[in-house]
C-alpha cells in the first residue's frame, strides 16, 4: 500500500480511514483498530511464516491526501452522519498520517507467530479482549 498517485482509490486505504474516523465517534460500533502487520511471506525452505514487517517502506508514503480515497471516505461518513468539521479533518489526512494513526499502537507483527494460523491464533484473544471486555 505505498500510494505514489494520491489520484487513485486505494480499498485499504479507505478502510483504514473509515475505521479510524468511526473509532473517534462515541456512537458508533468501533471500539479498536487491531493492525495486523505482515511481511513477505518465507518459503517453506526458510521455515514458513513471514518475514518481519518492512517498516523503512513507510517512509515513501505520501505526506499529501489521497484525493479520491479520502472524498470517497468523506462521502461515505457523510451518509453516516459526522459533521463537517469532522469530514474536513478527514479529507485533510495525508496518506502517512493514517498509517501513522494506526500502526501508532502496534497490533500484530505477523513474523513472531510463524505461521498464519499462529498469527489468527494471537489475533482472536485480543479482538475478543476488545469487544468483550
Amino acid at each position: 500500500m505505498l500510494i505514489r498517485n494520491t489520484m487513485q482509490l486505494d480499498n485499504v486505504l479507505l478502510e483504514l480511514i473509515l475505521a479510524l474516523a468511526l473509532r473517534e465517534e462515541q456512537s458508533a460500533a468501533v471500539q479498536a483498530v487491531l493492525p495486523v502487520l505482515i511481511g513477505p511471506a518465507r518459503t517453506a525452505a526458510e521455515g514458513g511464516g513471514f518475514a518481519a514487517f518492512p517498516f523503512h517502506k513507510l517512509a515513501g508514503l505520501s505526506n499529501e491526501p489521497s484525493k479520491a480515497t479520502n472524498a470517497r471516505a468523506v462521502a461515505i461518513l457523510r451518509k453516516l452522519g459526522l459533521s463537517e468539521d469532522k469530514l474536513g479533518v478527514v479529507r485533510g489526512r495525508s496518506v502517512k498520517q493514517v498509517v501513522d494513526r494506526v500502526i501508532r499502537n502496534q497490533g500484530v507483527q505477523a513474523s513472531q507467530w510463524g505461521s498464519v494460523e499462529g498469527v489468527v491464533a494471537e489475533c482472536a484473544p485480543r479482538v475478543l479482549k476488545t469487544v468483550r471486555p
